[in-house]
Protein backbone atom coordinates (compact mmCIF):
# COMPACT_ATOMS: atom_id res chain seq x y z
CA UNK A 1 0.00 0.00 0.00
CA UNK A 2 1.46 3.92 -0.80
CA UNK A 3 0.68 6.54 0.39
CA UNK A 4 2.32 9.86 -1.07
CA UNK A 5 2.30 13.69 0.21
CA UNK A 6 2.90 16.12 -2.59
CA UNK A 7 3.47 20.08 -2.43
CA UNK A 8 1.71 22.12 -5.52
CA UNK A 9 3.62 25.12 -6.62
CA UNK A 10 1.37 26.72 -9.93
CA UNK A 11 0.93 23.46 -11.48
CA UNK A 12 4.08 21.26 -10.68
CA UNK A 13 3.50 18.42 -7.83
CA UNK A 14 6.73 18.00 -6.15
CA UNK A 15 7.01 14.94 -3.75
CA UNK A 16 7.49 15.33 -0.49
CA UNK A 17 7.38 11.98 1.31
CA UNK A 18 6.57 8.38 -0.39
CA UNK A 19 5.62 5.66 2.58
CA UNK A 20 5.15 2.09 0.58
CA UNK A 21 4.22 -0.53 3.76
CA UNK A 22 3.73 -4.46 2.69
CA UNK A 23 1.84 -6.44 4.48
CA UNK A 24 1.62 -10.60 5.34
CA UNK A 25 -0.79 -13.20 6.20
CA UNK A 26 0.09 -15.73 9.25
CA UNK A 27 -1.71 -19.31 9.30
CA UNK A 28 -0.11 -19.69 12.65
CA UNK A 29 -3.20 -17.43 13.95
CA UNK A 30 -6.49 -17.77 12.29
CA UNK A 31 -9.70 -16.12 12.77
CA UNK A 32 -12.87 -17.44 11.90
CA UNK A 33 -15.83 -15.84 11.03
CA UNK A 34 -19.27 -18.04 11.77
CA UNK A 35 -22.66 -17.07 11.30
CA UNK A 36 -25.79 -17.86 9.16
CA UNK A 37 -27.91 -16.49 6.26
CA UNK A 38 -31.68 -17.94 6.01
CA UNK A 39 -33.47 -17.77 2.90
CA UNK A 40 -37.43 -17.29 2.16
CA UNK A 41 -38.99 -20.22 -0.24
CA UNK A 42 -42.54 -18.87 0.34
CA UNK A 43 -44.13 -15.46 -1.05
CA UNK A 44 -47.52 -14.90 0.51
CA UNK A 45 -50.47 -14.35 -2.09
CA UNK A 46 -51.54 -10.78 -0.80
CA UNK A 47 -52.37 -8.47 -3.48
CA UNK A 48 -50.34 -4.98 -2.91
CA UNK A 49 -50.33 -1.47 -4.15
CA UNK A 50 -46.96 -0.79 -5.59
CA UNK A 51 -47.40 2.75 -5.66
CA UNK A 52 -48.14 2.95 -2.36
CA UNK A 53 -46.16 -0.10 -0.42
CA UNK A 54 -46.44 1.36 3.07
CA UNK A 55 -50.02 1.18 2.84
CA UNK A 56 -51.74 -2.42 4.31
CA UNK A 57 -53.85 -4.55 1.64
CA UNK A 58 -57.62 -3.85 2.00
CA UNK A 59 -58.52 -7.70 2.53
CA UNK A 60 -55.98 -10.21 3.93
CA UNK A 61 -57.95 -13.73 3.28
CA UNK A 62 -57.57 -16.30 5.76
CA UNK A 63 -56.18 -18.88 2.70
CA UNK A 64 -53.33 -16.22 1.72
CA UNK A 65 -50.82 -18.84 0.31
CA UNK A 66 -48.86 -18.88 3.32
CA UNK A 67 -47.11 -22.67 4.16
CA UNK A 68 -48.09 -24.26 7.47
CA UNK A 69 -44.23 -25.85 8.10
CA UNK A 70 -41.67 -23.73 8.66
CA UNK A 71 -39.05 -25.83 7.26
CA UNK A 72 -40.72 -25.63 3.87
CA UNK A 73 -40.71 -21.63 3.92
CA UNK A 74 -37.04 -20.54 5.26
CA UNK A 75 -33.81 -22.64 4.77
CA UNK A 76 -31.00 -22.25 7.02
CA UNK A 77 -27.50 -22.10 5.86
CA UNK A 78 -24.71 -21.86 8.23
CA UNK A 79 -20.95 -20.47 7.45
CA UNK A 80 -17.40 -20.77 9.16
CA UNK A 81 -14.84 -19.09 7.09
CA UNK A 82 -10.99 -18.86 8.57
CA UNK A 83 -9.24 -15.38 7.92
CA UNK A 84 -5.38 -15.63 8.75
CA UNK A 85 -3.71 -12.85 10.77
CA UNK A 86 -2.55 -10.37 8.61
CA UNK A 87 -0.12 -7.26 10.01
CA UNK A 88 2.77 -5.23 8.81
CA UNK A 89 5.72 -6.26 7.90
CA UNK A 90 7.86 -3.49 6.28
CA UNK A 91 7.89 0.28 5.52
CA UNK A 92 9.71 2.21 3.51
CA UNK A 93 9.50 5.78 4.04
CA UNK A 94 11.15 8.22 1.45
CA UNK A 95 11.69 12.40 2.15
CA UNK A 96 12.40 14.37 -0.49
CA UNK A 97 13.81 18.05 0.27
CA UNK A 98 13.87 20.80 -2.31
CA UNK A 99 15.48 24.43 -1.89
CA UNK A 100 13.78 27.78 -2.37
CA UNK A 101 13.55 27.57 -5.92
CA UNK A 102 12.09 23.67 -6.05
CA UNK A 103 14.93 21.97 -6.66
CA UNK A 104 15.93 18.30 -5.13
CA UNK A 105 18.34 18.74 -2.31
CA UNK A 106 18.37 16.01 -0.73
CA UNK A 107 16.63 12.45 -0.07
CA UNK A 108 16.50 10.38 3.17
CA UNK A 109 15.21 6.67 2.78
CA UNK A 110 13.96 5.01 5.80
CA UNK A 111 13.47 1.37 6.32
CA UNK A 112 11.40 -0.57 8.32
CA UNK A 113 10.73 -3.86 9.24
CA UNK A 114 8.55 -5.75 12.35
CA UNK A 115 8.99 -8.89 13.60
CA UNK A 116 6.18 -10.42 15.27
CA UNK A 117 7.47 -13.60 17.12
CA UNK A 118 5.17 -15.20 19.12
CA UNK A 119 1.62 -16.04 17.55
CA UNK A 120 -0.25 -16.86 20.74
CA UNK A 121 -0.06 -12.41 21.72
CA UNK A 122 0.16 -11.26 18.15
CA UNK A 123 1.96 -8.13 19.29
CA UNK A 124 5.10 -6.31 17.59
CA UNK A 125 8.36 -8.11 19.45
CA UNK A 126 10.34 -6.17 17.48
CA UNK A 127 11.15 -2.93 14.74
CA UNK A 128 14.54 -2.70 13.01
CA UNK A 129 15.13 0.49 11.50
CA UNK A 130 17.67 1.98 8.97
CA UNK A 131 18.36 5.37 7.71
CA UNK A 132 20.08 5.77 4.46
CA UNK A 133 22.02 8.80 6.14
CA UNK A 134 23.72 7.03 9.20
CA UNK A 135 23.82 3.61 7.39
CA UNK A 136 23.34 2.01 10.84
CA UNK A 137 20.28 -0.30 11.71
CA UNK A 138 18.41 0.40 15.23
CA UNK A 139 16.79 -2.60 16.29
CA UNK A 140 13.54 -1.80 19.04
CA UNK A 141 12.49 -4.84 20.85
CA UNK A 142 8.83 -4.54 22.79
CA UNK A 143 7.83 -6.94 25.51
CA UNK A 144 4.89 -7.61 26.75
CA UNK A 145 3.60 -5.84 30.35
CA UNK A 146 2.57 -9.04 31.81
CA UNK A 147 6.09 -10.60 31.46
CA UNK A 148 7.52 -7.44 33.17
CA UNK A 149 5.55 -7.61 36.01
CA UNK A 150 5.83 -11.76 36.49
CA UNK A 151 9.92 -10.41 36.72
CA UNK A 152 9.16 -8.11 39.08
CA UNK A 153 7.68 -10.18 41.72
CA UNK A 154 10.69 -12.65 41.42
CA UNK A 155 12.89 -9.74 42.51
Amino acid sequence: MEKTVYKTVGSTNYELVKEVNTYSEDTRKVAAIKGFKMISFAQVGISEDPAHPMVAPVQLSLDCGTPQNVNVTFQMLSYNFGVPWQYQKTSEITENFYDSTNSLTGTIVTNKTYNYNNPAHLQLSSELTSTSTSGETIESRYFILVILKLLQNLV
